[in-house]
């Protein structure tokens, strides 16, 4: 519905003032700055889109204007959700969203919401932690072939999955950044994704992983 409005505003507006330009002269130019403002008019309210000065109840109510697809689950943070959804006619394809909370009401915006701040890949499982711009929510996905019971974290989180045969996704909300850490248990060993806040102020992450049956230990280091 979101793009639907303004594919028809601008389709509208293109319209007429091609009309309008039909038996004037100069009617070639006219007809290009007429694109340009067609096109600027698409442009300002998809990134200012007037609807968000309309807040809605739920992100599912943001997620049904604004999208197309099937919400496989949806995460709460305390300023944003983030939304797993497959599109309707791909439902191989793993989906996110990300909708904004202000003042108690989740609202439509569509500029670049989310930041990556940290991610790796071990043994075919990419863990990816993402910070909401401007606030202090902060969103853990861990995407790969594995074990959905071999997942936990320090905040006790109840993980929710989409999957596609031996394939999952699944995101959850980091209700403190600080000393949070990511556990992924398998049969030969555990891997661990510590967060913490170091003293002069910047966030920093290290991987290690243990190996269950030599007890060798691996530490990867410290990333910022």
């Amino acid at each position: 519905m979101f793009y639907i409005i303004r594919y028809i505003v601008c389709g509208l507006v293109l319209v007429i003032t091609l009309i309008g330009t039909k038996r004037q002269s100069h009617k070639i130019m006219k007809r290009i700055i007429s694109f340009g403002i067609v096109i600027a008019i698409f442009y300002c309210s998809v990134c200012y889109p007037i609807e968000q000065f309309h807040g809605f109840d739920t992100p599912q109510e943001v997620f049904n204007y604004m999208y197309l697809g099937d919400i496989d689950f949806v995460e709460y943070g305390q300023e944003s959700a983030y939304i797993s959804y497959r599109n309707s006619m791909r439902q191989n394809n793993f989906k996110s969203a990300v909708i904004l909370k202000e003042y108690d009401k989740y609202v439509v915006k569509v500029i670049k919401k989310i930041e990556e701040i940290y991610s790796f890949l071990d043994d075919g499982c990419s863990v990816k932690i993402y910070r909401v711009r401007n606030t202090d929510d902060y969103f853990i996905t861990i995407f790969g072939i594995f074990d959905c019971d071999s997942i936990s974290d320090s905040d006790n989180n109840v993980f929710q999955f989409s999957s596609l045969g031996d394939v999952h996704s699944t995101t959850v909300y980091i209700k403190e950044i600080n000393n949070y850490q990511l556990y992924i248990n398998t049969t030969n060993k555990q891997s661990i994704v510590k967060a913490q806040w170091s003293e002069d102020g910047n966030l920093q992450f290290s991987f290690s992983a243990e190996d269950k049956q030599s007890g060798d230990h691996n530490n990867q280091g410290t990333v910022l």
